[in-house]
């Protein structure tokens, strides 16, 4: 593959997970990161995929809408591993009688991504917000 086609791949696993978040699709999550994953929101930190998306899902379930926006990507290859930095800018919106109410986030994720046989995937994966506004009361169990 070239530095451009590896990119792009990259850029790919990026955006795939905005989309599982978006549709809570959590089986896409395999095509992001390996099983291995280490994922530091800074206010806690799981230790394998399994757990990530266990810890992850009811934050989501009985949310409603959500849309996870990617950007400003700067990527840095070197072989079969890279590392990431794209900030994120994610609006969520509650349901039932928190229905009116949002929580938006601003903040960036930093991966370390390696290439496997099925692809590029985040290894590690740090969150770092930047600025919360709303409530995040919306991001609740179903």
């Amino acid at each position: 593959m070239s530095r451009a086609e590896d990119q792009a791949a990259i850029l790919s696993t990026l955006a795939r997970y905005s989309t599982a978040m978006d549709t809570r699709d959590w089986r896409l999550l395999d095509d992001v990161f390996t099983d291995d994953l280490i994922y530091d929101a800074g206010e806690w930190t799981t230790r394998s995929r399994v757990e990530y998306v266990a810890r992850l899902r009811p934050y989501l379930e009985g949310c409603g809408p959500t849309q996870h926006l990617l950007g400003n990507a700067r990527i840095e290859l070197d072989g079969d591993r890279a590392q990431s930095a794209i900030y994120v800018r994610a609006f969520h919106v509650g349901t039932r009688e928190l229905s009116q109410t949002t929580y938006e986030m601003f903040g960036e994720y930093r991966d370390l991504l390696v290439r496997t046989d099925a692809g590029w995937r985040s290894r590690h994966r740090t969150l770092r917000l930047q600025y919360e506004l709303g409530s995040r009361a919306v991001l609740r169990p179903a």
